[in-house]
């Protein structure tokens, strides 16, 4: 049973990383009228459709980042002693955005609001890369042969249908994400959680997931989440599937990873 326990946390934890690059995430700095940065405000951020509250103490250099947040409708509040409660109301945050969002207070009365509509777009200026979603009109709305929803994918930019008789496309192992929002369902009670037992990451040195803006903080924080890590590798030269890219290098690892326990 101790293999068979140990075993599961080892695809655990896999899973568990991978899936924070479907999260979005918030940063900014907090600045007064004369351009100086006001270290130690207070950023309340709340998902106005599950009033679930996440805040977080600005830095000393004034930037401030609440990373892990589920794609939703949001309202943002900052506040410190001497200036009036700036909130920012009607922020949408997209599967794996990452925002940034600038605050300026203004000298005043806690109990004074400045309120800020989200009419413009979130600046995303914090990395390089391109994403679309596709909303829930277009979903409900366009005609898909057999409700099967992955074909919106060829409403993308640069994206085709593999050609006949090809082993590339939407098949394979990409079955597994045919059934994301069930997965998401099963996985959310464990993505706070912090997995003690012996654990190991590895994954592949070319795999898009890395390039994913909240896995980067969680690679370099995985001791907060794994505490029990015993290994953590990147593969050089593999992709996504490193057991079929590099098949004993990643046996190696595992047997050397049992052997331990």
């Amino acid at each position: 049973m101790r293999f068979f326990r140990n075993g599961v946390i080892l695809l655990l934890c896999t899973s568990i990383l991978a899936a924070q690059g479907f999260r979005a995430t918030i940063v900014g700095r907090v600045t007064d009228d004369s351009g100086a940065v006001v270290p130690g405000a207070k950023i309340t951020i709340t998902n106005t459709g599950t009033n679930e509250i996440r805040s977080v103490i600005v830095g000393d250099n004034g930037e401030y980042s609440i990373p892990q947040l589920a794609p939703g409708n949001y309202s943002l509040t900052a506040e410190y002693a001497g200036f009036n409660t700036a909130v920012r109301s009607g922020i949408v945050l997209e599967t794996n955005q990452q925002a940034r969002f600038d605050i300026s207070l203004k000298v005043g009365a806690l109990t004074e609001e400045v309120q800020v509509s989200a009419a413009a777009p979130l600046v995303a200026s914090e990395n390089a890369a391109l994403g679309n979603v596709v909303d829930q009109k277009k979903i409900v709305e366009l005609p898909l042969n057999g409700r099967d929803y992955l074909q919106l994918a060829f409403l993308q930019p640069n994206v085709f249908a593999p050609a006949q008789g090809s082993n590339l496309g939407f098949r394979g192992g990409f079955n597994w994400y045919r059934n994301i929002h069930r997965n998401w369902e099963l996985m959310a009670p464990f993505i706070h959680a912090v997995i003690r037992q012996p654990s190991m990451f590895v994954a592949g040195e070319r795999d898009g997931v890395l390039r994913m803006p909240a896995m980067k903080s969680a690679v370099e924080n995985i001791k907060q989440l794994l505490p029990g890590v015993r290994k953590s590798e990147i593969i050089p030269g593999a992709g996504h599937w490193i057991q079929q890219e590099a098949p004993d290098r990643v046996n190696a690892l595992l047997i050397e990873f049992l052997r331990g326990l």
